[in-house]
């Protein structure tokens, strides 16, 4: 399988969240905070603490400390749309409970990375999502966090990704569940409108 670098833009860890983002809104003539998004996204896979670049971090919902790989291989430019949905998780019992969850709809390139990181020698892993305020538009207070996460027990190679949100009170209030989806819809309805305006 051959790859294409995930965007055109430049990599977030080679510039720094920051200079991606500014790169972005500069590129677009973008200078109203109505029009910035207030999240930007990465997605990374998970590793060992032992592996080199390893980065830890501790989950918002359980406080479990994990690890994921120095390099996202996907980011919010690569993510088309955001709907709030639900999946059936089977449990211990074989029974079966709807669980809220996150469908992103991703560009062709996000669905090669997609495909790619859930290869057979990932199944057991997991995808995290992070996500980092940028409201505040001082770079110095970005803050990526993880907020979502997704089980490798499968290659996805066509659909939408669908992720569970690691954050309390998701699974338990909908309001809230629905809100934050449409928080994250927001920021992606953004940056893509600022990317198709380069």
């Amino acid at each position: 399988m051959r790859l294409i670098p995930i965007t055109t833009l430049p990599s977030v860890r080679r510039l720094g969240l920051a200079a991606l983002l500014l790169f972005a809104l500069v590129s677009a003539g973008c200078n109203t905070a109505k029009e910035q998004p207030k999240q930007f996204l990465e997605f990374f896979l998970e590793t060992t603490p032992d592996e080199g670049g390893a980065k830890e971090f501790k989950l918002q919902d359980t406080g479990q400390i994990k690890y994921h790989k120095n390099e996202s291989f996907m980011t919010i430019a690569n993510v088309l749309d955001v709907q709030p949905g639900t999946v059936d998780v089977v449990l211990a019992d074989d029974q079966k409970r709807t669980t809220p969850c996150v469908f992103f709809t991703l560009d062709a390139e996000g669905q090669r990375q997609l495909q790619f990181n859930t290869i057979s020698t990932n199944f057991g892993k997991k995808i995290y999502l992070f996500a980092a305020d940028t409201s505040s538009g001082d770079p110095s207070k970005y803050e990526e966090k993880p907020i979502g996460v997704r089980p490798i027990d499968q290659m996805i190679s066509d659909g939408p990704l669908f992720m569970f949100l690691a954050l309390p009170d998701m699974l338990t209030d909908r309001a809230k569940f629905e809100a934050y989806v449409a928080d994250l819809k927001d920021s992606v309805d953004k940056f893509q409108a600022l990317k198709n305006k380069k």
